[in-house]
Protein backbone atom coordinates (compact mmCIF):
# COMPACT_ATOMS: atom_id res chain seq x y z
CA UNK A 1 0.00 0.00 0.00
CA UNK A 2 3.02 2.66 0.84
CA UNK A 3 4.43 2.60 -2.44
CA UNK A 4 0.78 2.85 -4.40
CA UNK A 5 -1.00 5.44 -1.37
CA UNK A 6 2.03 7.90 -1.74
CA UNK A 7 0.60 8.30 -5.32
CA UNK A 8 -2.77 9.38 -4.47
CA UNK A 9 -2.25 10.37 -0.45
CA UNK A 10 -4.12 13.09 -0.35
CA UNK A 11 -1.02 14.82 1.63
CA UNK A 12 -0.16 15.58 -1.63
CA UNK A 13 -3.04 18.46 -2.25
CA UNK A 14 -2.53 21.73 -1.33
CA UNK A 15 -5.60 23.92 -0.57
CA UNK A 16 -5.41 26.56 -3.26
CA UNK A 17 -4.94 30.08 -2.07
CA UNK A 18 -7.42 31.65 -4.37
CA UNK A 19 -10.56 29.84 -3.94
CA UNK A 20 -10.36 30.15 0.08
CA UNK A 21 -12.89 32.69 1.43
CA UNK A 22 -11.22 34.62 3.81
CA UNK A 23 -7.85 36.27 4.07
CA UNK A 24 -7.79 36.27 7.71
CA UNK A 25 -5.13 35.09 9.50
CA UNK A 26 -6.95 32.88 11.51
CA UNK A 27 -8.46 31.58 8.43
CA UNK A 28 -4.91 30.81 6.37
CA UNK A 29 -3.14 29.57 9.73
CA UNK A 30 -6.41 26.94 10.26
CA UNK A 31 -6.17 25.91 6.87
CA UNK A 32 -2.53 24.81 7.22
CA UNK A 33 -3.70 23.26 10.04
CA UNK A 34 -5.89 21.01 8.24
CA UNK A 35 -3.86 20.72 5.82
CA UNK A 36 -1.81 18.35 8.68
CA UNK A 37 -4.85 16.27 9.15
CA UNK A 38 -4.83 15.60 5.25
CA UNK A 39 -1.41 14.40 5.48
CA UNK A 40 -2.47 12.18 8.26
CA UNK A 41 0.66 14.30 9.81
CA UNK A 42 -0.83 13.81 13.75
CA UNK A 43 1.92 14.31 15.84
CA UNK A 44 2.60 17.75 14.41
CA UNK A 45 -1.35 18.43 13.68
CA UNK A 46 -1.80 17.77 17.65
CA UNK A 47 1.11 20.59 18.37
CA UNK A 48 0.07 22.68 15.56
CA UNK A 49 -3.56 23.06 16.70
CA UNK A 50 -2.82 23.86 20.01
CA UNK A 51 -0.68 26.30 19.74
CA UNK A 52 -3.52 27.92 17.28
CA UNK A 53 -6.04 27.65 20.26
CA UNK A 54 -3.64 29.66 22.14
CA UNK A 55 -2.45 32.15 19.28
CA UNK A 56 -6.29 32.69 17.79
CA UNK A 57 -8.72 31.91 21.16
CA UNK A 58 -11.45 34.76 19.70
CA UNK A 59 -11.49 33.05 16.37
CA UNK A 60 -14.23 31.61 14.65
CA UNK A 61 -12.34 28.46 13.98
CA UNK A 62 -10.92 28.02 17.37
CA UNK A 63 -13.88 24.93 18.19
CA UNK A 64 -12.94 23.40 14.72
CA UNK A 65 -9.36 23.65 15.76
CA UNK A 66 -10.40 21.62 18.96
CA UNK A 67 -12.03 18.85 17.28
CA UNK A 68 -9.35 18.36 14.85
CA UNK A 69 -6.75 18.60 18.08
CA UNK A 70 -8.47 15.36 19.56
CA UNK A 71 -8.94 13.83 16.47
CA UNK A 72 -5.38 13.46 15.62
CA UNK A 73 -4.60 12.25 18.76
CA UNK A 74 -7.09 9.93 18.28
CA UNK A 75 -5.93 8.47 15.47
CA UNK A 76 -2.10 8.40 16.44
CA UNK A 77 -3.12 6.90 20.07
CA UNK A 78 -5.67 4.79 19.44
CA UNK A 79 -9.22 5.31 21.67
CA UNK A 80 -7.51 6.13 24.55
CA UNK A 81 -8.31 7.58 28.14
CA UNK A 82 -6.35 11.08 27.40
CA UNK A 83 -8.44 10.88 23.99
CA UNK A 84 -11.71 10.48 25.77
CA UNK A 85 -10.71 13.37 28.20
CA UNK A 86 -9.71 15.50 25.01
CA UNK A 87 -13.48 15.29 23.84
CA UNK A 88 -14.41 15.84 26.72
CA UNK A 89 -13.11 18.76 27.51
CA UNK A 90 -14.12 20.03 23.93
CA UNK A 91 -17.92 19.57 24.59
CA UNK A 92 -17.34 21.24 27.55
CA UNK A 93 -15.31 24.01 26.32
CA UNK A 94 -17.79 24.32 23.03
CA UNK A 95 -21.25 23.18 24.13
CA UNK A 96 -22.60 24.59 20.76
CA UNK A 97 -20.33 24.05 18.42
CA UNK A 98 -21.35 22.52 15.25
CA UNK A 99 -18.64 19.63 16.18
CA UNK A 100 -19.84 19.06 19.47
CA UNK A 101 -21.92 16.05 18.18
CA UNK A 102 -19.22 14.42 16.03
CA UNK A 103 -16.93 14.87 19.61
CA UNK A 104 -19.87 13.20 21.53
CA UNK A 105 -20.35 10.45 19.51
CA UNK A 106 -16.92 9.47 19.60
CA UNK A 107 -17.00 9.70 23.37
CA UNK A 108 -19.87 6.63 23.47
CA UNK A 109 -17.75 5.00 20.73
CA UNK A 110 -14.33 5.27 22.64
CA UNK A 111 -16.31 4.79 26.02
CA UNK A 112 -17.31 1.62 24.66
CA UNK A 113 -13.89 0.36 23.73
CA UNK A 114 -12.96 1.08 27.05
CA UNK A 115 -15.63 -0.70 28.77
CA UNK A 116 -15.05 -3.88 26.33
CA UNK A 117 -11.53 -3.64 28.15
CA UNK A 118 -12.70 -3.84 31.44
CA UNK A 119 -13.01 -0.24 32.12
CA UNK A 120 -16.70 1.09 32.10
CA UNK A 121 -16.08 4.28 34.27
CA UNK A 122 -15.54 6.34 30.92
CA UNK A 123 -19.32 5.34 30.09
CA UNK A 124 -20.27 6.08 33.50
CA UNK A 125 -18.91 9.43 33.19
CA UNK A 126 -20.70 10.81 29.66
CA UNK A 127 -22.66 13.61 30.85
CA UNK A 128 -24.59 15.24 28.18
CA UNK A 129 -26.23 17.75 30.21
CA UNK A 130 -29.53 19.65 29.41
CA UNK A 131 -28.96 19.54 26.06
CA UNK A 132 -32.81 19.52 24.16
CA UNK A 133 -31.38 18.09 20.99
CA UNK A 134 -29.01 14.99 21.82
CA UNK A 135 -30.75 11.82 21.55
CA UNK A 136 -28.91 9.07 23.39
CA UNK A 137 -30.53 5.88 24.45
CA UNK A 138 -27.34 3.55 25.66
CA UNK A 139 -27.39 0.60 28.24
CA UNK A 140 -24.17 1.53 30.72
CA UNK A 141 -25.48 -2.04 32.88
CA UNK A 142 -22.55 -4.51 32.29
CA UNK A 143 -23.81 -6.45 35.37
CA UNK A 144 -24.28 -10.27 35.02
CA UNK A 145 -26.71 -11.96 36.47
CA UNK A 146 -25.96 -15.72 37.04
CA UNK A 147 -29.66 -16.45 37.08
CA UNK A 148 -30.43 -14.86 33.38
CA UNK A 149 -28.60 -18.55 32.19
CA UNK A 150 -31.59 -20.63 33.91
CA UNK A 151 -33.90 -18.40 32.59
CA UNK A 152 -32.55 -18.26 29.16
CA UNK A 153 -32.73 -22.21 29.02
CA UNK A 154 -36.59 -22.65 30.58
CA UNK A 155 -37.46 -19.92 27.65
CA UNK A 156 -36.25 -22.33 25.45
CA UNK A 157 -37.63 -25.32 26.79
CA UNK A 158 -41.28 -23.55 27.23
CA UNK A 159 -40.56 -22.71 23.44
CA UNK A 160 -40.44 -26.59 22.70
CA UNK A 161 -42.73 -27.50 24.70
CA UNK A 162 -45.70 -25.02 23.03
CA UNK A 163 -44.00 -26.19 19.42
CA UNK A 164 -45.07 -29.64 20.20
CA UNK A 165 -48.47 -28.95 21.11
CA UNK A 166 -48.77 -26.97 18.04
CA UNK A 167 -47.84 -30.09 15.82
CA UNK A 168 -50.32 -32.02 17.85
CA UNK A 169 -53.27 -29.92 17.37
CA UNK A 170 -52.53 -29.13 13.97
CA UNK A 171 -51.69 -32.13 12.06
CA UNK A 172 -52.29 -31.38 7.84
CA UNK A 173 -52.48 -34.08 5.79
CA UNK A 174 -52.98 -34.12 2.23
CA UNK A 175 -56.29 -34.77 0.79
CA UNK A 176 -56.43 -38.17 -0.84
CA UNK A 177 -58.43 -38.91 -3.99
CA UNK A 178 -61.61 -41.45 -3.57
CA UNK A 179 -61.24 -45.26 -3.95
CA UNK A 180 -61.80 -46.33 -7.30
CA UNK A 181 -65.79 -47.74 -8.15
CA UNK A 182 -65.48 -51.25 -7.75
CA UNK A 183 -66.42 -52.92 -11.30
CA UNK A 184 -69.56 -55.03 -11.81
CA UNK A 185 -68.55 -58.20 -13.45
CA UNK A 186 -71.91 -59.60 -13.48
CA UNK A 187 -73.15 -59.49 -16.92
CA UNK A 188 -69.89 -60.25 -18.20
CA UNK A 189 -69.50 -64.28 -20.25
CA UNK A 190 -65.63 -63.41 -21.74
CA UNK A 191 -62.81 -64.42 -19.39
CA UNK A 192 -60.61 -62.51 -20.49
CA UNK A 193 -62.65 -58.87 -20.43
CA UNK A 194 -63.09 -60.02 -16.81
CA UNK A 195 -59.38 -60.20 -16.18
CA UNK A 196 -58.71 -56.92 -17.72
CA UNK A 197 -61.35 -55.28 -16.17
CA UNK A 198 -60.19 -56.70 -12.76
CA UNK A 199 -56.53 -56.02 -13.79
CA UNK A 200 -57.51 -52.33 -14.04
CA UNK A 201 -59.18 -52.24 -10.70
CA UNK A 202 -56.34 -53.89 -8.62
CA UNK A 203 -53.71 -50.77 -10.74
CA UNK A 204 -56.11 -48.36 -9.59
CA UNK A 205 -56.24 -49.76 -6.03
CA UNK A 206 -52.33 -49.69 -6.33
CA UNK A 207 -52.23 -46.15 -6.87
CA UNK A 208 -54.30 -45.10 -4.57
CA UNK A 209 -52.29 -46.94 -1.84
CA UNK A 210 -49.11 -45.46 -3.31
CA UNK A 211 -50.61 -41.71 -3.16
CA UNK A 212 -51.45 -42.74 0.58
CA UNK A 213 -48.08 -43.83 1.90
CA UNK A 214 -46.78 -41.09 0.62
CA UNK A 215 -48.84 -38.39 1.96
CA UNK A 216 -49.19 -40.29 5.15
CA UNK A 217 -45.14 -39.98 4.98
CA UNK A 218 -44.56 -36.28 3.89
CA UNK A 219 -46.58 -36.10 7.05
CA UNK A 220 -44.91 -38.00 9.05
CA UNK A 221 -41.76 -36.36 8.35
CA UNK A 222 -43.37 -33.05 8.11
CA UNK A 223 -43.91 -33.45 12.15
CA UNK A 224 -41.02 -35.54 12.99
CA UNK A 225 -38.77 -32.46 11.60
CA UNK A 226 -41.02 -30.12 13.84
CA UNK A 227 -40.65 -32.07 16.52
CA UNK A 228 -36.68 -33.19 16.34
CA UNK A 229 -36.07 -29.41 15.18
CA UNK A 230 -37.66 -28.75 19.21
CA UNK A 231 -35.22 -31.25 20.81
CA UNK A 232 -32.25 -31.66 18.32
CA UNK A 233 -29.96 -30.91 21.56
CA UNK A 234 -31.08 -34.46 22.79
CA UNK A 235 -28.53 -37.29 21.41
CA UNK A 236 -31.48 -39.72 20.88
CA UNK A 237 -33.31 -37.04 18.51
CA UNK A 238 -29.79 -36.23 16.57
CA UNK A 239 -29.75 -40.16 16.37
CA UNK A 240 -33.55 -40.09 14.64
CA UNK A 241 -32.24 -37.38 12.30
CA UNK A 242 -28.73 -39.19 11.18
CA UNK A 243 -30.96 -42.64 10.43
CA UNK A 244 -33.64 -40.66 8.71
CA UNK A 245 -30.98 -38.80 6.51
CA UNK A 246 -29.05 -42.23 5.53
CA UNK A 247 -32.11 -43.80 4.71
CA UNK A 248 -34.14 -41.59 2.66
CA UNK A 249 -34.11 -41.12 -1.18
CA UNK A 250 -35.91 -37.40 -1.09
CA UNK A 251 -33.76 -35.08 -1.79
CA UNK A 252 -35.77 -31.80 -0.23
CA UNK A 253 -36.18 -33.93 2.73
CA UNK A 254 -32.72 -35.03 3.35
CA UNK A 255 -32.15 -31.10 2.62
CA UNK A 256 -34.18 -30.20 5.51
CA UNK A 257 -32.61 -32.72 7.75
CA UNK A 258 -29.00 -31.23 7.06
CA UNK A 259 -30.40 -27.53 8.20
CA UNK A 260 -31.68 -29.43 11.39
CA UNK A 261 -27.92 -30.27 11.82
CA UNK A 262 -26.44 -27.19 12.65
CA UNK A 263 -26.85 -26.92 16.67
CA UNK A 264 -26.33 -31.01 16.76
CA UNK A 265 -23.03 -31.38 18.78
CA UNK A 266 -20.05 -33.79 17.89
CA UNK A 267 -16.99 -34.12 15.85
CA UNK A 268 -18.89 -37.11 13.79
CA UNK A 269 -21.58 -34.38 12.87
CA UNK A 270 -19.20 -32.45 11.56
CA UNK A 271 -17.62 -35.21 9.40
CA UNK A 272 -20.68 -36.02 8.02
CA UNK A 273 -21.80 -32.75 6.78
CA UNK A 274 -18.70 -32.23 5.08
CA UNK A 275 -18.60 -35.86 3.24
CA UNK A 276 -22.31 -34.47 2.22
CA UNK A 277 -20.62 -31.06 1.13
CA UNK A 278 -18.68 -32.30 -1.46
CA UNK A 279 -19.99 -35.97 -2.63
CA UNK A 280 -23.82 -35.89 -2.35
CA UNK A 281 -25.92 -36.44 -5.41
CA UNK A 282 -28.36 -33.09 -4.84
CA UNK A 283 -27.18 -29.97 -4.86
CA UNK A 284 -29.46 -28.44 -2.70
CA UNK A 285 -27.92 -30.86 0.10
CA UNK A 286 -24.50 -30.02 -0.88
CA UNK A 287 -25.50 -26.35 -0.45
CA UNK A 288 -27.09 -26.81 2.61
CA UNK A 289 -24.31 -28.89 4.27
CA UNK A 290 -22.12 -26.11 3.32
CA UNK A 291 -23.78 -23.21 4.69
CA UNK A 292 -24.25 -25.39 7.85
CA UNK A 293 -20.85 -26.11 8.35
CA UNK A 294 -20.08 -22.72 8.58
CA UNK A 295 -22.97 -21.52 11.05
CA UNK A 296 -21.17 -24.61 13.02
CA UNK A 297 -17.86 -22.75 13.27
CA UNK A 298 -15.73 -26.07 13.43
CA UNK A 299 -12.39 -25.24 12.78
CA UNK A 300 -12.03 -28.87 11.25
CA UNK A 301 -14.48 -27.77 8.16
CA UNK A 302 -12.03 -24.53 7.81
CA UNK A 303 -9.76 -25.78 5.28
CA UNK A 304 -12.69 -27.86 2.93
CA UNK A 305 -14.48 -24.24 3.33
CA UNK A 306 -11.70 -22.20 2.17
CA UNK A 307 -11.21 -24.43 -1.30
CA UNK A 308 -14.77 -24.06 -1.89
CA UNK A 309 -13.99 -20.41 -1.89
CA UNK A 310 -11.44 -20.69 -5.26
CA UNK A 311 -13.31 -23.57 -6.71
CA UNK A 312 -15.72 -22.15 -9.84
CA UNK A 313 -17.38 -25.70 -9.90
CA UNK A 314 -19.52 -24.20 -6.92
CA UNK A 315 -22.45 -21.55 -7.06
CA UNK A 316 -21.68 -18.45 -7.15
CA UNK A 317 -23.86 -17.73 -3.92
CA UNK A 318 -22.62 -20.27 -1.90
CA UNK A 319 -19.23 -19.22 -2.47
CA UNK A 320 -20.47 -15.79 -1.17
CA UNK A 321 -21.75 -16.79 1.65
CA UNK A 322 -18.53 -18.18 2.81
CA UNK A 323 -16.36 -15.37 1.67
CA UNK A 324 -19.38 -13.07 3.97
CA UNK A 325 -18.39 -15.39 6.97
CA UNK A 326 -14.09 -15.03 6.52
CA UNK A 327 -14.23 -13.22 9.78
CA UNK A 328 -14.29 -16.34 11.68
CA UNK A 329 -11.15 -17.28 9.48
CA UNK A 330 -7.41 -15.96 10.77
CA UNK A 331 -6.63 -12.77 9.61
CA UNK A 332 -3.81 -13.92 7.29
CA UNK A 333 -5.86 -16.74 5.88
CA UNK A 334 -8.64 -14.50 5.34
CA UNK A 335 -6.39 -11.80 3.24
CA UNK A 336 -4.38 -14.14 1.23
CA UNK A 337 -8.12 -16.05 0.40
CA UNK A 338 -9.15 -12.57 -0.98
CA UNK A 339 -6.48 -11.44 -2.83
CA UNK A 340 -6.91 -14.61 -4.55
CA UNK A 341 -10.10 -13.49 -5.55
CA UNK A 342 -9.32 -9.95 -6.49
CA UNK A 343 -6.18 -11.60 -8.48
CA UNK A 344 -8.67 -14.42 -10.17
CA UNK A 345 -12.31 -13.30 -10.32
CA UNK A 346 -14.47 -11.41 -12.53
CA UNK A 347 -17.91 -12.17 -10.84
CA UNK A 348 -18.96 -9.06 -9.40
CA UNK A 349 -20.76 -10.84 -6.73
CA UNK A 350 -17.30 -12.42 -5.51
CA UNK A 351 -15.44 -8.69 -5.65
CA UNK A 352 -18.48 -6.98 -4.04
CA UNK A 353 -18.70 -9.50 -1.07
CA UNK A 354 -14.59 -9.85 -1.15
CA UNK A 355 -14.64 -5.97 -0.43
CA UNK A 356 -17.27 -5.85 2.10
CA UNK A 357 -15.10 -8.18 4.02
CA UNK A 358 -12.37 -5.63 4.08
CA UNK A 359 -13.98 -3.10 5.08
CA UNK A 360 -16.13 -4.66 7.90
CA UNK A 361 -12.20 -5.81 9.11
CA UNK A 362 -11.20 -2.38 8.86
CA UNK A 363 -7.41 -3.40 9.96
CA UNK A 364 -4.76 -1.65 8.70
CA UNK A 365 -3.51 -4.79 6.76
CA UNK A 366 -7.24 -5.07 5.17
CA UNK A 367 -7.41 -1.41 4.47
CA UNK A 368 -4.03 -2.13 2.70
CA UNK A 369 -5.03 -4.87 0.40
CA UNK A 370 -8.25 -3.33 -0.55
CA UNK A 371 -6.67 0.43 -1.87
CA UNK A 372 -4.01 -1.93 -2.98
CA UNK A 373 -6.43 -3.65 -5.50
CA UNK A 374 -7.89 -0.20 -6.46
CA UNK A 375 -5.03 1.12 -7.67
CA UNK A 376 -3.94 -1.43 -9.54
CA UNK A 377 -6.83 -2.45 -11.52
CA UNK A 378 -7.56 -2.01 -15.06
CA UNK A 379 -11.05 -2.92 -14.60
CA UNK A 380 -13.51 0.04 -14.20
CA UNK A 381 -16.41 -1.80 -12.81
CA UNK A 382 -14.52 -3.74 -10.06
CA UNK A 383 -13.13 -0.78 -9.33
CA UNK A 384 -16.65 1.31 -9.01
CA UNK A 385 -17.53 -1.95 -6.53
CA UNK A 386 -14.25 -1.20 -4.33
CA UNK A 387 -15.17 2.22 -3.98
CA UNK A 388 -18.80 1.75 -3.56
CA UNK A 389 -17.63 -0.41 -0.04
CA UNK A 390 -14.85 2.11 1.33
CA UNK A 391 -17.61 4.45 2.24
CA UNK A 392 -17.71 2.62 5.37
CA UNK A 393 -14.45 2.35 6.41
CA UNK A 394 -13.57 5.09 9.37
CA UNK A 395 -10.06 5.48 8.23
CA UNK A 396 -7.97 8.82 6.85
CA UNK A 397 -6.41 6.74 4.54
CA UNK A 398 -9.59 6.00 3.23
CA UNK A 399 -11.09 9.45 3.12
CA UNK A 400 -8.34 10.76 1.95
CA UNK A 401 -8.26 8.71 -0.91
CA UNK A 402 -12.20 9.28 -1.82
CA UNK A 403 -11.41 12.44 -1.51
CA UNK A 404 -8.30 12.23 -4.02
CA UNK A 405 -10.58 9.98 -6.61
CA UNK A 406 -13.48 12.55 -6.48
CA UNK A 407 -10.66 15.45 -7.20
CA UNK A 408 -8.48 13.29 -9.80
CA UNK A 409 -9.99 10.51 -11.36
CA UNK A 410 -10.62 10.91 -15.11
CA UNK A 411 -13.94 8.97 -14.99
CA UNK A 412 -16.89 11.18 -13.75
CA UNK A 413 -18.93 7.98 -12.41
CA UNK A 414 -15.51 7.15 -10.03
CA UNK A 415 -15.53 10.78 -9.22
CA UNK A 416 -19.49 10.90 -8.80
CA UNK A 417 -18.86 7.25 -6.36
CA UNK A 418 -16.20 8.60 -4.61
CA UNK A 419 -18.28 12.03 -3.14
CA UNK A 420 -21.13 9.94 -2.66
CA UNK A 421 -19.10 7.60 -0.14
CA UNK A 422 -17.93 10.65 1.72
CA UNK A 423 -21.40 12.11 1.94
CA UNK A 424 -23.18 9.42 3.45
CA UNK A 425 -20.35 9.72 6.72
CA UNK A 426 -23.30 12.60 7.51
CA UNK A 427 -20.22 14.08 9.97
CA UNK A 428 -18.64 17.34 10.64
CA UNK A 429 -15.48 15.38 9.11
CA UNK A 430 -17.09 14.37 5.95
CA UNK A 431 -18.16 17.90 5.87
CA UNK A 432 -14.27 18.74 5.68
CA UNK A 433 -13.72 16.68 3.06
CA UNK A 434 -16.56 17.80 0.98
CA UNK A 435 -15.98 21.43 1.04
CA UNK A 436 -12.51 20.77 0.23
CA UNK A 437 -13.35 18.77 -3.06
CA UNK A 438 -16.14 22.00 -3.82
CA UNK A 439 -13.36 24.52 -3.54
CA UNK A 440 -10.89 22.43 -5.03
CA UNK A 441 -12.63 20.70 -8.32
CA UNK A 442 -12.38 22.36 -11.31
CA UNK A 443 -15.27 20.65 -12.85
CA UNK A 444 -19.22 21.28 -12.41
CA UNK A 445 -20.25 18.13 -12.22
CA UNK A 446 -18.27 17.42 -8.99
CA UNK A 447 -19.18 21.03 -7.99
CA UNK A 448 -22.61 20.27 -7.73
CA UNK A 449 -21.97 16.24 -6.17
CA UNK A 450 -20.13 18.10 -3.74
CA UNK A 451 -22.71 20.65 -2.69
CA UNK A 452 -25.60 17.45 -2.76
CA UNK A 453 -23.34 15.71 -0.63
CA UNK A 454 -23.12 18.81 2.05
CA UNK A 455 -26.81 19.47 1.74
CA UNK A 456 -27.03 15.38 2.79
CA UNK A 457 -24.87 16.00 5.59
CA UNK A 458 -27.87 17.29 7.27
CA UNK A 459 -25.19 19.47 9.86
CA UNK A 460 -25.03 23.22 11.25
CA UNK A 461 -21.17 23.07 9.76
CA UNK A 462 -23.03 22.10 6.55
CA UNK A 463 -24.41 25.20 6.25
CA UNK A 464 -21.84 27.38 7.10
CA UNK A 465 -19.98 25.77 4.19
CA UNK A 466 -22.80 26.39 1.97
CA UNK A 467 -23.77 29.60 2.77
CA UNK A 468 -20.26 31.01 2.80
CA UNK A 469 -19.34 29.22 -0.65
CA UNK A 470 -22.75 30.88 -2.12
CA UNK A 471 -22.38 34.51 -0.97
CA UNK A 472 -19.36 34.09 -3.10
CA UNK A 473 -21.13 32.62 -6.67
CA UNK A 474 -22.05 34.56 -9.54
CA UNK A 475 -22.96 31.12 -12.19
CA UNK A 476 -26.80 31.15 -11.67
CA UNK A 477 -26.75 26.66 -12.24
CA UNK A 478 -24.28 26.64 -8.95
CA UNK A 479 -26.69 28.77 -7.06
CA UNK A 480 -29.68 27.02 -7.53
CA UNK A 481 -27.59 23.84 -6.87
CA UNK A 482 -26.56 25.28 -3.12
CA UNK A 483 -29.67 26.38 -2.46
CA UNK A 484 -31.06 23.06 -2.99
CA UNK A 485 -28.46 21.89 -0.62
CA UNK A 486 -29.50 24.58 2.06
CA UNK A 487 -33.09 23.01 1.82
CA UNK A 488 -32.23 19.69 2.25
CA UNK A 489 -29.95 20.54 5.40
CA UNK A 490 -32.83 20.13 7.48
CA UNK A 491 -30.87 23.07 9.59
CA UNK A 492 -32.77 25.86 11.17
CA UNK A 493 -29.91 28.05 10.17
CA UNK A 494 -30.36 27.61 6.68
CA UNK A 495 -33.63 29.75 6.62
CA UNK A 496 -32.29 33.63 6.64
CA UNK A 497 -29.91 32.00 4.19
CA UNK A 498 -32.45 31.08 2.05
CA UNK A 499 -34.35 34.26 2.14
CA UNK A 500 -31.17 36.30 1.33
CA UNK A 501 -30.48 34.53 -1.98
CA UNK A 502 -34.50 35.29 -2.72
CA UNK A 503 -33.78 38.78 -1.40
CA UNK A 504 -30.34 38.86 -3.39
CA UNK A 505 -31.27 36.97 -7.00
CA UNK A 506 -33.32 37.72 -9.84
CA UNK A 507 -33.19 35.14 -11.40
CA UNK A 508 -36.50 33.18 -11.22
CA UNK A 509 -35.19 29.66 -10.99
CA UNK A 510 -33.08 30.55 -7.97
CA UNK A 511 -35.91 32.16 -6.64
CA UNK A 512 -38.04 29.12 -7.02
CA UNK A 513 -35.70 26.83 -5.43
CA UNK A 514 -35.32 29.05 -2.67
CA UNK A 515 -39.10 29.25 -1.50
CA UNK A 516 -39.13 25.14 -2.25
CA UNK A 517 -35.66 25.28 0.45
CA UNK A 518 -38.14 27.49 3.08
CA UNK A 519 -40.64 24.71 1.97
CA UNK A 520 -39.27 22.09 3.05
CA UNK A 521 -37.99 23.76 6.30
CA UNK A 522 -41.84 24.59 6.81
CA UNK A 523 -41.10 22.41 10.46
CA UNK A 524 -39.28 25.64 11.74
CA UNK A 525 -41.41 28.62 12.80
CA UNK A 526 -39.01 30.96 11.11
CA UNK A 527 -39.33 29.08 7.37
CA UNK A 528 -43.35 30.75 7.85
CA UNK A 529 -41.64 33.82 8.66
CA UNK A 530 -39.52 33.97 5.53
CA UNK A 531 -42.20 32.86 3.36
CA UNK A 532 -44.64 35.81 5.24
CA UNK A 533 -42.26 38.16 4.50
CA UNK A 534 -42.00 36.77 0.38
CA UNK A 535 -45.53 36.63 0.27
CA UNK A 536 -45.93 40.42 1.14
CA UNK A 537 -42.93 41.30 -1.04
CA UNK A 538 -44.96 39.49 -4.14
CA UNK A 539 -48.47 41.40 -3.03
CA UNK A 540 -46.38 44.59 -2.75
CA UNK A 541 -45.09 44.11 -6.18
CA UNK A 542 -48.44 43.61 -7.97
CA UNK A 543 -49.88 46.72 -6.06
CA UNK A 544 -47.68 49.14 -7.45
CA UNK A 545 -47.82 47.91 -11.25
Amino acid sequence: MKRKLLAITMGTLVWPTALVFSAAADNNAYREGYNLILEQNWEQAINYFGEFQADYSDSAWVDDAAFWGCYAEEQLVGPSVDTFNCYQEMTTRFPNSSWTADARSKLLVIGTTQASRGNPSLLESIDFGNTEDVDVDFDFDFDFDSDELGETIAVALDRAERELERVRENRVFQSLPPLPPIPDISSLSDPEQVRIIVREFENNMERHRQIARGSSRSSADDELLTILAALRDDERASQILMQRLDSSEDSQLRARIVLLLEDVPGSDITQRLMQLAEEDESEEVRNNAIIVLLDRDDPVANEMLLSIVSDQGYPVPIRAEILDNLDQFDEDVALRIIADIFANETEPALISEAADVLADMETDASIELLIRTFNSSDDLQTRYLLLDEMGSIESPTVLNLLTDVALTASDEELAAIAIDEISDREDNIGVAALEHILLSATGLQRKRAALNGLGEAETARAVEVVSEYVSNLSDPELVVVATRALGDSDQETAIPVLLDIYNSHSDDNIKRQAVRGLRQLDEFPAAADAMLEILEQRLNEADSQ
